[in-house]
């Protein structure tokens, strides 16, 4: 995990997932990147972001936010 501040620049995500800036542009646009738009840049909450990168593999367990809840727990599901 990411440490110092939990919001991360476009710059900052594309060093640390090993994406291009660009490619990082266009998932965001296609929403397939967790994001917010604060003032005019996006920005990206490092706590998502490593929820985001672990779902993206293939086969296991399927990670997420606990939308219902404020402690910010993350839940495994298994399919």
């Amino acid at each position: 995990m990411m440490t110092g501040d939990s919001w991360l620049t476009l710059g900052e995500l594309a060093g640390y997932s090993k994406l291009s800036h660009s490619k990082l542009c266009r998932m965001v646009q296609n929403g397939d990147v967790p994001a917010c738009r604060i003032a005019s840049p996006w920005r990206f909450d490092a706590r998502y972001i490593e929820i985001w990168m672990k779902s993206q593999g293939v086969g296991g367990a399927v990670y997420q936010a606990n939308k219902n809840g404020n402690d910010g727990q993350i839940k495994q599901e298994s399919f």
